[in-house]
């Protein structure tokens, strides 16, 4: 499995939406293009993470995704850090 620690463009805008202990979705639509991706945030468990993906997938056939375990920004970085991540 793929672990990518995602550069962030807006660091502030994604750590508004991100809370401990929680999970974290990111949707890639082009798996060859990891710079452009959807965010949500607030998934109580994985699975509710993994169905969230599946159902904006739709037809995309070559779409990619992970979920994030107790992500935050590490601000010195400028990047988004999770305890976890899994598919």
């Amino acid at each position: 499995m793929k672990k990518i620690l995602l550069i962030l463009i807006a660091p502030l805008l994604m750590g508004a939406g991100c809370s401990n202990k929680s999970w974290t979705g990111y949707y890639y639509p082009d798996s060859n293009d990891l710079e452009y991706y959807k965010t949500s945030f607030g998934f109580e468990s994985l699975e509710d993470c993994r169905d969230w993906a599946l159902s904006i997938a739709n037809d995309n056939e070559n779409w990619d995704y992970e979920c994030g375990y107790n992500c935050r920004v590490d601000k010195d970085l400028a990047i988004n850090v999770c305890d976890k991540t899994d598919k």
